[in-house]
């Protein structure tokens, strides 16, 4: 499954997804064991890790940022 698709899957608040970086369990969504944003809280986790999870936590915030005028509550970003 391509990473736009699981993280829009994970906004949308589908359940256990997962591909070889990313992963979406208990309402939590993980670049590989980092946990990134947390769909219950509503929050997403802007950390300075590695080069792929900042991709990936940029592509929450930009996926937030679209659904969010569609269809979802905001979020936060919370700078770590």
């Amino acid at each position: 499954m391509k990473n736009d698709t699981l993280i829009k899957n994970f906004l949308e608040g589908k359940e256990y997804e997962s591909n070889n970086s990313l992963t979406n369990r208990d309402g939590k969504l993980y670049s590989y064991n980092l946990v990134i944003a947390d769909r219950n809280k509503k929050e997403i986790y802007k950390v300075s890790y590695s080069k792929t999870t900042s991709t990936h936590i940029n592509k929450v915030i930009y996926w937030a940022t679209v659904l969010t005028s569609v269809l979802l509550e905001g979020y936060t970003v919370i700078e770590q």
